[in-house]
């Protein structure tokens, strides 16, 4: 699922390198270690995440994933297909977050690639890495209320989009960093 990019390749090389075996098995044997580097972002439900350069790197370990291991490659194929088809929706249609004296334009950061890692032994996601606060607490129930018309128009259910995975980048756009509270609820309708 690699797109052609070396330089989020190095990025992952230079993190690997950053976190030792006994940290990789403690992320994977209970989803948390003692000893994050510096480039640690933060944890999610399904993912810890940190900065390497200009990507955000996302290790999917197994107890935050709470998905069977034979079910996860597939099923974040499906959260990044997902991603990237919301990612192509705001970027060509646009979509636009009305408030009563402000609008936003909302964007999809997209997924570059999701594989998994010898290294790590888990999937890791990539992404561009999005600066910013998170957007204010008014634009939340909008934000709701876009994830549901995208759940209906791509036939889907589990978007579920917390505030803190939204970039308030500039006084009208918004970046979505994260479409899923647990990428375990994302799933299909038809």
């Amino acid at each position: 699922m690699l797109v052609e990019n070396e330089s989020y390749q190095e990025a992952l090389s230079s993190l690997s390198d950053k976190i030792d075996n006994q940290a990789i098995a403690r992320l994977n044997k209970y989803g948390e270690t003692l000893n994050y580097p510096s480039e640690y972002i933060a944890r999610g439900l399904d993912s810890i995440v940190f900065r390497e350069g200009k990507y955000a790197i996302k290790l999917y370990c197994r107890p935050a994933l709470k998905i069977p291991i034979e079910k996860q490659g597939d099923h974040l194929t499906d959260y990044m297909d997902i991603t990237n088809q919301l990612v192509s929706i705001t970027e060509n249609e646009g979509t636009v977050l009305s408030l009563p004296y402000e609008k936003f334009n909302i964007r999809v950061n997209p997924i570059l690639s999701i594989d998994y890692n010898e290294h790590f032994q888990c999937f890791v996601g990539i992404s561009p890495f999005i600066p910013g606060a998170s957007s204010p607490t008014r634009t939340e129930s909008k934000i709701n209320e876009i994830a549901s018309l995208w759940m209906k128009e791509l036939s889907v259910t589990g978007i579920s989009i917390l505030l803190i995975n939204t970039k308030y980048v500039s006084p009208t756009k918004i970046v979505i960093t994260d479409l899923c509270t647990h990428i375990k609820n994302l799933a299909h309708t038809k």
